[in-house]
């Protein structure tokens, strides 16, 4: 009958229809589990999931949500002009750090999925609810090819009180009641092209550890436009504006000899502030057409800064 109500009432293209029939055959299990009489723990995951699968088949509906008689104003959807070559930086899991430095972490690993290079990777935190933040350390990359694999990032759950790791995010979210967060990632290609890729996490108790990812991805204006964070109150999304003036500005300014190329982590030292500071005040800078951005290919690869 459900599949029934929206092929008579939605006019829904192909692939979000598969989404409704794959989510529909996942709720008749779920309800098979939930008036079988099982234990409550048993019951209580059906009805998760019963949730759950609803939730996705609201968000993969919701750009196409027009009844038949509507559709064609209802068409107006806006296409993002996205190059062919671009980097594409993507999720590829949320679980454990492999490497020496991120053993015992978990975190957000991504990749670059695109023909180009990725520059300035930031991945930003968001605000859950009960005035916790979901955190990332070590949370910007200066160059993400297609080669170098994976970046990782260790996740926590940061609380007045006092935090947790990464691990705990599905029992927080669950407790909660909330389905998704989207976590944007910022970065720019060699043309100084910003884009934006929005992490999905969706619970789902079907997959390991307990979230499914997903993602989008689209231009924006740069870093200082508006970045999509997570609302306290489940999966709505609210803007932050980002800073675009720090009080280190003028001291980056001051070591920068002209007519030289120079790597942040340089600046942050001899400035004596820390790396994300030099890098929010270089990124002012190039706004105020003060510094551009250099990107190296050869060895040490990476982006320099040059004083105008």
């Amino acid at each position: 009958m459900a599949s029934e109500i929206f092929e008579r009432d939605y006019d829904l293209p192909p692939d979000v229809a598969s989404v409704a029939k794959d989510e529909l055959a996942n709720i008749n299990i779920s309800l098979d589990r939930l008036t079988a009489g099982h234990d409550l723990d048993t019951m209580k995951i059906a009805a998760e999931q019963i949730q759950d699968s609803c939730n996705r088949v609201r968000e993969a509906a919701k750009p196409y949500a027009y009844l038949k008689s509507d559709a064609e104003e209802a068409r107006r959807v806006e296409k993002l002009e996205l190059p062919v070559a671009r980097p594409i930086i993507v999720p590829k899991r949320y679980g454990g750090g492999t490497t020496k430095d991120d053993v015992g972490y978990t975190g957000l690993g991504v990749v670059n999925d695109g023909d180009q290079p990725g520059y300035d990777l930031t991945i930003h935190n968001i605000q859950l609810a009960d005035v916790t933040k979901l955190t990332f350390h070590r949370g910007h990359t200066e160059r993400l090819s297609k080669n170098d694999g994976e970046a990782f990032y260790p996740a926590f759950l940061e609380a007045r009180l006092g935090g947790t790791f990464g691990s705990a995010l599905f029992d927080f979210m669950r407790q909660r009641g909330i389905p998704s967060i989207t976590v944007p990632i910022t970065y720019r290609d060699s043309n100084n092209n910003w884009f934006q890729t929005d992490v999905m996490l969706e619970r789902d108790v079907q997959k390991s550890g307990g979230l499914r990812l997903g993602w989008t991805q689209k231009r924006i204006s740069g870093p200082a436009s508006a970045v999509m964070s997570t609302s306290p109150d489940a999966s709505s999304i609210v803007t932050e504006p980002a800073q675009a003036v720090t009080r280190n500005v003028e001291t980056v300014l001051s070591v920068m000899t002209e007519r030289k190329n120079w790597k942040r982590t340089d600046l942050a030292k001899l400035a004596n502030v820390s790396d994300d500071d030099a890098l929010q005040a270089l990124r002012a800078l190039k706004d105020a057409d003060k510094v551009i951005p250099i990107d190296v290919d050869e060895e040490p690869k990476g982006t320099f800064w040059r004083r105008i």
